[in-house]
Formats: structure tokens, sequence, C-alpha cells
């Protein structure tokens, strides 16, 4: 980040680890290692507010430049230790300024671009090292900017999936740009596209897409498909017909496409690829793409085995959809990932893990009205990792209900407690209103339900405050505000309570409960791998691998 004269770096997402009260102080959140009449910097030197105009080298973060005003760029290779002051005007003739993105290819490559208005104005120019421990004060410079209209270039993007960098993106006043030649030569890209500014470009890390921003005209996205929806069952040849792929069956992979774009779809293959050797197309892995109008929907399918797997496995399916009327150079890909082999082994854990398809908890709370009020539910962060999320509902009046506190309780199966003390440790991330509006507590019962005991008190982080009206009640220990220690939200840390002392020998219960008042809401509380000892059951569910042997 910069600002008018200074370079700022975070390593902590830009929270602070303790109280701020001077620049650079340790534990705070932003910290500068560039400053205008600093190492080498000079003390007029103003770096321009365009949102692209400081670049970090993808490979050494120690390696940053940023752009300033008057055609000037600045460059660090040792994280702000000493500076390059570099005046392009003079060392580009025809270049006027008016920098607007600055972006690094590799340690030895600058690309810096210009919104200059000139007509004739160098507008994208490479600036170059011959090794990466030259300086930079060796530098040489091409424009590059061959078949560019003659009008303002916002920023560049590389492809991610061109190694060789010479796939480079840009955003213009009049459309987007492609070169495949390292800036040999660019010529316009996208179809359907309409003559509009652009001002921000997107990709995923596989390149699957690309989305802009433009002025006035909105966000568009290439390509036009999407993977709207996709299941792999066991329904051709299974042994025990549960939904899933296990050794020696042979299932259906499902997906359905959703066609965005402006284009319609009516021909092309879809490939299917598996990263799991175990994994194989009986019938081949090539389709016909569904035919897909303008906005619409289609489903297509292909039969897949498994033989041979060592256990629970995983799997990613990649489909590879190649249809003309994309218009695009290469296939568009799309993801889907999957457990395979494996059963669900229901009372057999004291830990609660959320992977089983339905946990044996109950879900409790206020009426809901998606999306304002939403209640405690199983959410995926990946195929293969679930968590209960409870929500910190924003409590904001709609059409449904008005705005009144809010409370969302996600209740434990009965838990026989034995001769010992109760223990209980979870893994989990909250964000809270800030203030101590809305909070979380962990409570017990030994009578169903009908009186509970707040058990967290101890490892909360603090209290909600004296004016909440939330069910939780004022000045009560909880968690509340956004998660910093010991570790900041939305890193995942584990608490384990205090002993549970006095319950010895009975049935009890826990919950996790989330009180909200009446207005603005949070992210909320994730909560995963619910542990607890001292019990003589084992009311939960585990994934274990399939123990059958199909032969069909």
């Amino acid at each position: 980040m910069f600002s008018n004269a200074r370079v700022w770096k975070t390593t902590s997402s830009g929270l602070s680890t303790g109280t701020c009260t001077i620049v650079n102080q340790p534990g705070c959140g932003w910290k500068w290692f560039g400053s205008a009449g600093v190492a080498g910097i000079p003390a007029a030197r103003r770096f321009r507010s365009t949102p692209y105009n400081l670049g970090v080298s993808p490979t050494d973060l120690n390696r940053v430049a940023v752009g300033a005003a008057s055609g000037f760029i600045d460059v660090t290779t040792n994280l702000g230790a000493s500076w390059t002051d570099i005046n392009l005007i003079g060392a580009v003739p025809g270049f006027t300024g008016f920098i607007s993105n600055v972006i690094w290819q590799d340690n030895q490559n600058i690309w810096i671009t210009s919104v200059d208005l000139a007509p004739g104005g160098k507008r994208v120019i490479k600036a170059s090292i011959a090794n990466p421990g030259d300086p930079w004060t060796t530098a040489t410079y091409a424009v590059l900017q061959s078949g560019l209209p003659d009008l303002p270039v916002t920023r560049l993007y590389f492809d991610p999936r061109d190694l060789t960098h010479n796939t480079i993106y840009a955003a213009t006043h009049v459309g987007m740009y492609r070169t495949t030649n390292g800036g040999g030569s660019w010529s316009p890209f996208g179809n359907g596209l309409p003559t509009v500014r652009v001002n921000d470009i997107y990709m995923p890390p596989d390149g699957s897409t690309i989305r802009i921003a433009t002025y006035g005209r909105g966000i568009w996205e290439l390509a036009q498909i999407e993977l709207a929806k996709a299941s792999l069952v066991d329904t051709t040849v299974s042994c025990d017909h549960d939904g899933v792929l296990d050794n020696g069956e042979t299932g259906t992979l499902a997906i359905t496409l959703q066609n965005q774009g402006p284009n319609n779809v009516n021909k092309g293959t879809l490939t299917f690829t598996s990263d799991n050797p175990h994994v194989t197309f009986p019938n081949g892995n090539k389709v016909n793409v569904p035919p897909m109008n303008k906005g619409a929907s289609g489903s297509a399918s292909i039969a897949v085995a498994l033989s041979g797997a060592a256990g629970i496995e995983n799997v990613t399916f990649t489909v590879a959809i190649d249809a003309p009327d994309l218009a695009l150079s290469t296939p568009y890909t799309v993801e889907t990932s999957y457990r395979v082999n494996y059963d669900e082994l229901a009372n057999s854990s004291a830990t609660e893990t959320f992977e089983e398809s339905n946990p044996n908890w109950s879900i409790i709370g206020d009426p809901t009205d998606v999306p304002n009020i939403a209640s405690w539910q199983r959410r995926a962060l990946a195929f293969n990792d679930h968590v209960a999320y409870g929500p910190d509902n924003n409590g904001q009046e709609d059409d449904t209900k008005g705005s009144l506190p809010d409370e969302q309780i996600l209740v434990s199966p009965v838990l026989s407690v034995g001769a010992g003390n109760l223990g209980i440790s979870f893994r989990h991330r909250y964000n809270f209103e800030n203030g101590g509006w809305d909070a979380g507590v962990v409570e017990l019962s030994n009578d169903g339900g009908t009186t509970w005991v707040d058990v967290g008190t101890g490892k909360y982080n603090g209290t909600t405050n004296g004016g909440t009206n939330s069910p939780i009640g004022i000045n009560h220990p909880a968690f509340v505000n956004r998660m910093t220690t010991p570790a900041f939200w939305p890193a995942f840390t584990t608490v384990t309570l205090n002993p549970v002392a006095g319950y010895s020998n009975q049935n009890v219960i826990v919950r996790f409960r989330i009180g909200a008042d009446d207005s603005t809401g949070s992210p909320g509380w994730d909560v995963d791998d619910i542990a607890f000892t001292g019990l003589t059951n084992t009311p939960f569910t585990t994934l274990v691998p399939n123990a059958g042997v199909c032969t069909p």
C-alpha cells in the first residue's frame, strides 16, 4: 500500500497486535518501509494515487516499485533499505508521465503503463536489467505498444497459465487488448465486449476465466461458462448404494453448466480428466457440450470407475470446455472435487468433525429469514473440510422480520459423562460485531436443556457491553469482537476449556450459542473438531475406509 509520500507493508492483514501510538511501533498492523526524503527517495517525491501503481516481484517480496508524479518510479530490491529514483521522462523519449500501473514480470523486468492523453504518447514501457543483481540505474527501456490504440492504458495483467510471460492483457480506454509475444504486437481481445473503458482485470491462478471492471458498463466475464452444479454418485454398478463411489464400483459424474455470456453455445467437446490414478472413465473421457442459449443451462454426465484405492482418497475432476462459440484460444476449464471409498460409521467417536453428511446436532433459535437471518449450518470450506457455521445475524428490518435481537444455537447430542470430569476442546474462529454488541458462549445442561451453565468462562476474550440487548445479556463474559489472539481472524485456533467438574455419571448436553442485538452483524462463528473427553459413549460419526469388497 502507498500513501502520498510513503510505502507501507503489513504482515498481519492490516491488524495490530497491540495499541499503536507511533509510526512503525512493533505490533502495529502497518509499517512504512519507503518514504519521501529517506534512503534515496527525494524529499519532493510524491506517489501517484492510482490503484495499480505499486508492484511487487512475484518471486522476491523484497523487490518493490512504485510509480510517482512527474514521470518517476522508485525501485527497491531490499525492502526499502535503499531506493533507486528513476526519471522515465528522461530515460524514454516521448514519455510524458501519468503513470497508471507498475507491474513486475520477474526480478529483471518491470512494465509501466500510462494514461497519457497526448497523441503518439508512449504508454507501455518495459524496463529491464541484464541480471537480477544489477542496479536499476543500469536499466534499459523498450516501448512495446504496437497495435494498441493511441489512448490511455490503465493496467496490464500477465496470464498465469503462460510461464514464459508472453501472454499479457491490457486494459485500455476502448476495451481489452492482448499480446501473445511479450508485447511485440497487440490485438483486440474479447468476444462481445463493447468499446468501453476498462479499469481493472482479474484472472484466477488457473487462468480459467477473466473478469474486467469497466467505467459505466459494469463487470464483464470471459469465458461465458460457469460450473453451476456437480455430483458424483455410485449409480451404475454399486455394492452398497450409499451415494459414495467405492472400490469396484462404477458411478456417474454429472455436471450442470450455466451460460452467463452474450453468445449462444451450440457445439463443442467436454474432456474429463482425473488427478487420481485409481479413478478412470470406462466409456471414454469425452462427451458433447450441451447446447446452451444465452442465460440458459445445460447438463452432461460421464461414467467413472474406482479400482485400487487404498483407504479414503480424494479426486479432482478437471473438465476442459472446448467450444468455438467461446472464441477462446485454449479450452476453458472448471474443476470439481470429491472424497471416494469411504463409509460413515455412526456412534464411533467422541469428536465431532462435521465431515459426515448429517451431523447429530440440533439447531434451534429465533425464526430465520434468509439472507438477513440465518441459522447454524454445516458449511464447506473445501470439499473435504467442513465446519459448523453460526451467523452473527445483522438484525436489519426487511419485509418479514423487524429489527429485533436474535439468538441461534447449536446443541450436541446426549453426552454420558463417566466417573471423572468432562473435557471440551474445539477449533474455531469468530468475528462478531465490534464493541461487544454480539457474542458467542459455550454452555452445558444436565436437565435436558431446562437450565444452562456457562462452561467457557476463563477462555473468553472479553465481555458484552453494558448497553446491548443481545439475549446473552450485558457485561457477560463471551467471545466478542473479531478474534485477534492467539491468531488473527480468519485463521483458526484451538480452545481447550477448563475441566468441567460436578457432572460425573450424568447425561449432559452442550451448546454453542450466539446472541445478537437488533442491528448490524458480522461474519459470525466457525466451529470444528469439537472433542469431548471423559465420556462413556461415542455419539459422533466418523469417516472410515470402505470395508466392503465389491464383486458385482
